[in-house]
Parts: C-alpha cells; structure tokens; sequence
C-alpha cells in the first residue's frame, strides 16, 4: 500500500526563465551601465564608511571601443575595494542571494548578472596585489578564473597603478559613440545624484580623440528656491517622513524617454533612487522637476526580505520604479498627483488671467469702438457678406458633400487665352505636408501655367471653416479636349474637363447634356430685407421661332419677391450661351426645411432654385483687440490666439501691456496698468490697431486680388517701396479715425 505522504521537490529555474527576466531589467548599455556605476560608487561609498577613504566617492571611467563586424565593449573602471576570487564567487555565482551591504543602492542581487543579457561581462581586479578575474558568459554561466599576481603589465592594462580596483568590461552590438553616451547619462533620473555637481563622485568619460570628458547632471533643475517645499507623512505610515521639494521652470524640460529626462519628481530613499515621473501629469507638468526623499523607505525593501513584508516595494522588472499595488507606493503616488494637480491647475489660471484683456471699463470701450470701425472697414475692402456667391458657394458644397471640386468643372476657351480654376477642398481630403500637384491630361491642348503659391498649398477659406482653396491657371495651346487633375492628399484628387476650341465657338457655360437652361446654383440664402442677385444661364435656342424669353416667378412671393419686370432677355453676345440676372428680396423668415422656390421658363424649359430667406447677422464683432499682461516675445501685438480647444482665432489682435516700448505709458503690472488710459497709451494703442490691421487687409488683397501685386522685372527694393506706399495710404486713413476714436473715449 503506497503512502499518502506526498514527495517534496525543489522547483528548478531553468535557464530560459532567467534570460526572460534578465532581458527585461535590462534593456540597453544605459540600463547596464547605470547597475555599473552605482555598484562602484557603492564601493566607494563603503571605503568611506570604514574611514578608509576621506571622500564619500571617487574616478569612474568610461571607455567605448567600436569594433568592426564584432561586438563593441564598453569598460567601467574605478580604484574602490576590488573583488576577491571569493567575492566574485559569492556575488556572482549564486542569483538572488543578497549580497549587498547596508546602505547600498542595490538589492536585487541581480544587477551585473542580468547585464550579461545583453552580452558577455568580464570582470577584472586587483586586490591586495593579487589579480582576479571571472567572465559571465550569458546570464546563467560564470567563469571563474584563479588568482594569480597583479604584475606591472597587468596593472598598466587596467589602469589600477597602485592600490585596488575594478575594471568591469561588457560587449554587446549596439553601443552609442561615447558623446551621445556622455550625453544621455548626464540626463538619465537614477544617476542624478551621483553626477551632480556637489558629488564626491567624477564619472568620466574617453572620448573619441583621448580626452576625458566628466559626466554631469543639470545643476540647473534643483536650483533656487523651490516652488513647492513642503514634509509630510502619508496616512498609516507615521514612521516614514517625506520630503518633497519642486521647481517650476520657465520653459518644458528635455525628456527623451522615461528614463534619460530632466522633468519629473525623483523618489529616492537613503542613497537609491527608485523613480522619476510626473505620475498622471506626465504631459501637462513638463516644467516641472522635484525630489521626494524617504529616508526610511528602504525599511519595506528589510521587511520583504524577513516576511513582514508580502508585497515587494519596488517593481521587479525594474521598469516602472515604485510597484504600484504596493500600498505605500499607491498613497505616496495619489498624494504626489494632488501635488501636481494644484501646481498645475494653478498655472493654468495664471496663463488664462494673462492671456485675458487687463484693459479697464474707458479702455475697453475705446477697443470695442476701434473693432466695430475694423468690421466696418474689412467689409468695405472686401465687401463681405455672409453669404457666399453662387457658385463659389455650389462648389464649396460639393467640395464638402462629395470631395475635391474645381470650379467650373467643366469650360470652354479660345485658342491662345488663358484662364483661372479655383479648386475647393475640406480639411479631411487636404494633406497639408505635401505639396499639391496639378496634371494636364493632353499638355499639347491645356498647359498648366501657374499652381497656387509658390510652396504649392492651399490657404484656408476666409467665409467657410474647414474649407481650403486656391487657384491654378490655364493656357490653351490647340484645339483639342484635355484633363486638368489636382491631387489635394494621397487619396484625393478633383478634376475639370477642357476644351479649346475657336474664338467664335466659346461659350461663357458649358451645360450638362440635355439641360439649355440653369441657375448658377441650385440654393441661395439671402437676409431678411435684403436683396440677392441670382444669376441664370441660357443656351440659344436653335430653331428661329422658339421662344426668346425668360420668365421667372416665387411660389412664395410674401417671403422671396422677384423684383422688377419677371420676363428676360438673355444676352447672347459670348457665342451661344448667355445669362440673365434676377434680383430678389427676403420679404419675411422662411422655415429652414421649407424654403421659396424660384422657377425659371423658357418655352418648355424650366429650372428652378431654392431661397431660404434667414435673420441678419450683426456685423460687429468680427474683430477684437485685447490688451494682455502675456508677453508675446519681440511683437508688440499679434494676430491669433490658442483656445482651450487649441482653435485659431485669426481676427484677434493681442496688444502686450508689458512690451518693454509699450510698458513704460502703460505702468507698472502689480497696479494693473494705471496709465493705460493716459493720451501716450491710447495714441500707442490707435497706431498698432491701424499698422496690424491695414496689414492684414493688404495681405488679404494681395491673396483675392494678386493681379493688381505684380512686380515681374523689378528690384526688390523697387517691390518694398511700392507695398509700403501702399501700406502707409491705408494706416493714413485709418490711423485718423483710430486716433479719434481713443481720444474721444
């Protein structure tokens, strides 16, 4: 009868397991060197203790060697304690075994060992006068060699001339040059301590052509006083003090990755440190730095290892720091996100309190006057309506509803004329970092003369949001049909069909098959009490007694009235196409879904359109100026601004209260700018209102109407001298009612 007592084995690790782990721990030679160097300052760090050192620390060097088709080695030497044979045996050659002392940064007994993932590590020293050496082959073989005298051959090679030392060698395939390695350690959180400026410890590097380079960490994170300076203790763990200092910095710190960054709060215990984040805050507090010390934290490390402890304190794949089901790590990370909560909720009112208009009641009536006399004069520059033209607005339709649309898409042209397509496009279909590329099928028949600016981009439509557009111009060569494309994205293309054809031929529309009579459009909106011109086009009739006569009418007169006689005549002076103009006026507010519809006849044609009559929009307000305490660099006021959406508002001008030409009228800021009223700020601000304003309208002329901006032949001082003539006319008009208006309050 078998017994019921059950055998007991000891679980085996196998070798795969541990290469998993290892590789995980560590991942690159910043991983392992950052193992490297605090074991030898921990070598230091312990001759001092036995007061067999006067400083707390001492040389680290750094040599990179990059070899051709085999792997390159990076060497860390210093002239701490050394290792005996025994030592290495000890250290190395069991996993997991602690083997650090008290007060070392490490714990894990796994740190040179787990840096062999990445190749072979040899580890060589002197001790006593006696040489030893031991190579880790791969993270679960050591090979041990035997003591043997350190001659002066051997002590020349590693460079320990006298006393004890340690020169540790790791090869592995990819290995940064030594300048990228001294720049990267100097930022990387876990060596912080080690390279600051006031450590006993010179970590250095051996550059390319033999100098030696000392590796430091920014001084400049952690000095003067702190933002935030504040000890605590987290609830339910009375014995453990913490204190947190921050720094607020002028602009975002340089993070490359989670570990080689300047931003973040270090947490560090007696000597280690353990991590460096800014924890849920990670893309709102990037200039911020700051150091929480636990003196007492590696107190839970002791625990674990006696059983007090279940839950290990730091996360034992090394990657994220602290473990967060810890509870202390949890308490300790939820008191530092309410930290950096506030600090960051504070900022934000502050950027907003700035970015806000500090103007007081008289000024900012004078600014809400100057912005009503801007509406008044951009309308009169650009006569600008709220509503579009018929076909401008057809195609912005179609560019919306269906995708890329060029207006006409279909046209007529005389041999050896030239002409202007515009193409229409919605943000979605417009790739804004490639250039647009425009194609004629038959470059015999249509060449293209001229594509958009000179990068090839579209701009932004000035009445429709999300709406880009731009014009190309045509040549016709010879009679013949050709293909214009525009390729607006990788995916988005628009064409128009043209053809060349003789003078006398050229129509001024080309009709869809079947059709001889069209509005420009197939729905208008027009403004209550306001009149809109429709426009119709017309194809002769071809038989002589067919009728000559347009007739348009409402089905709803009472809210859209054709005004005028209602029969026209259409003009058939460009070839056999012609048009007529209607005018018609919103009598009252048609119901959105129920629009008039305006019907055109001729003989048995008929083609309507429909008028949705809607409220007229106040014109003011289209511009605002605001007066801020935000510094704007070197301008002095400046178009856009940043929403909480990230959204560009273009027709606001910010006007800095404390430009340093502008800040001597205006007064100091802590008393609110108490002269901004005085007759020196309101002329200030009169003249930088008309200047920004007159050159945006003539940015926006040389844009709609750039046929009256050309300058071919002519010196660029020539060009300067025309556009600033131009400019000064402009300010000189407006300047004067500017000037009226802050005087007169």
């Amino acid at each position: 009868m078998k017994s019921d007592q059950p055998e007991i084995f000891e679980i085996k690790t196998d070798p795969r397991y541990i290469r998993q782990s290892a590789s995980f721990a560590i991942r690159d030679v910043y991983d392992a060197l950052v193992e490297i160097i605090t074991n030898c300052d921990d070598s230091y760090h312990r001759l001092y203790n036995a007061r067999k050192r006067q400083k707390d620390g001492g040389e680290i060097l750094i040599s990179v060697e990059q070899r051709r088709n085999k792997p390159s080695r990076v060497t860390v030497a210093d002239k701490a304690e050394g290792l005996t044979r025994a030592a290495m045996n000890t250290k190395f050659g069991t996993r997991g075994k602690r083997t650090s002392e008290k007060g070392d940064r490490g714990f894990m007994a796994r740190g040179i060992k787990d840096c062999a993932a990445l190749g072979p590590v040899t580890v060589e020293s002197i001790v006593d006068g006696k040489y030893c050496k031991c190579v880790l082959s791969n993270v679960n073989r050591l090979e041990l060699h035997h003591e043997i005298p350190a001659d002066h051959n051997l002590r020349k090679k590693l460079g320990i001339n006298k006393n004890n030392g340690t020169v540790v060698t790791l090869e592995c395939n990819r290995v940064p040059q030594a300048a990228t390695l001294e720049k990267h350690l100097s930022m990387h959180y876990a060596l912080r301590d080690i390279l600051a400026e006031a450590s006993s410890t010179r970590v250095r590097v051996r550059m390319r052509d033999g100098s030696l380079k000392t590796v430091q960490s920014s001084k400049a994170l952690y000095s003067g006083p702190p933002d935030y300076n504040k000890d605590f203790h987290l609830d339910g763990y009375p014995d453990f003090p913490c204190d947190l200092k921050i720094w607020k910095h002028d602009k975002v710190l340089k993070d490359t990755d989670q570990r080689l960054r300047e931003s973040g709060i270090l947490v560090k215990g007696a000597r280690a440190i353990y991590q460096c984040s800014l924890f849920r805050y990670e893309s709102d507090a990037k200039h911020y730095a700051g150091r929480l010390v636990c003196p007492q934290i590696e107190r839970f490390l002791e625990k674990f290892d006696t059983g007090e402890e279940k839950i290990f304190l730091i996360d034992p794949a090394r990657q994220q720091g602290l473990n967060r089901d810890h509870p202390f790590a949890k308490k300790l990370t939820e008191k530092l996100d309410a930290v950096l909560r506030d600090l960051v909720e504070k900022d934000k009112a502050e950027k907003n309190k700035k970015a806000g208009s500090i103007a007081n009641e008289e000024m900012g009536k004078c600014l809400s006057k100057l912005a009503q006399a801007a509406d008044k004069l951009w309308k009169e520059a650009f006569d600008d309506e709220d509503e579009l033209s018929g076909s401008e607005g057809g195609a912005i339709d179609m560019a919306q509803d269906v995708g890329p649309y060029i207006l006409p898409p279909r046209f007529r042209i005389k041999i050896g004329e030239e002409r202007e397509l515009t193409v229409y496009v919605k943000e979605s279909d417009y790739s804004k970092n490639r250039k647009v590329r425009v194609e004629s099928s038959d470059t015999r028949v249509l060449q293209v003369v001229k594509q958009f600016d000179r990068n090839e981009k579209l701009r932004p439509h000035l009445k429709k949001d999300g709406v880009y557009y731009g014009s190309i111009r045509i040549a016709a060569r010879s009679i013949g049909s050709s293909t214009i494309t525009v390729h607006t994205s990788k995916a988005a293309s628009a064409t128009a069909t043209g053809e060349v054809v003789h003078g006398e031929s050229a129509d001024i529309h080309d009709f869809p098959k079947g059709v001889s009579l069209e509005f420009e459009r197939k729905n208008y909106r027009v403004h209550e009490r306001k009149t809109k011109m429709l426009k119709i086009f017309v194809k002769k009739p071809k038989r002589q007694g067919s009728s000559r006569v347009v007739n348009v009418n409402s089905n709803k007169p009472d809210f859209v009235e054709v005004l005028g006689n209602r029969n026209f005549k259409p003009d058939y002076a460009a070839g056999q196409s012609g048009e007529v103009e209607v005018r018609v006026e919103g009598r009252k507010l048609t119901d959105l879904n129920r629009p008039a519809t305006v019907t055109a006849k001729m003989g048995t044609e008929t083609a309507k359109a429909t008028v949705t009559v809607i409220e007229k929009k106040n014109s003011s307000g289209k511009f605002d100026f605001k007066l801020t305490a935000e510094s704007l660099g070197p301008y002095r006021a400046r178009w856009g601004e940043l929403d909480e959406k990230k959204k560009s508002n273009p027709n606001l001008l910010k006007i800095s209260a404390v430009h340093p030409s502008i800040q001597q009228y205006f007064g100091a800021e802590e008393d609110n700018f108490p002269g901004q009223t005085s007759p020196e700020a309101r002329a200030v601000i009169a003249e930088l209102v008309a200047e920004n304003l007159c050159i945006k309208i003539l940015q926006e002329e040389m844009k709609q109407r750039p046929g009256g901006f050309k300058f071919e032949g002519q010196q660029p001082s020539e060009v300067l001298s025309k556009i600033v003539d131009n400019l000064q006319k402009k300010v000189h008009d407006f300047s004067v009612k500017a000037h009226k208006i802050m005087t007169s309050g």
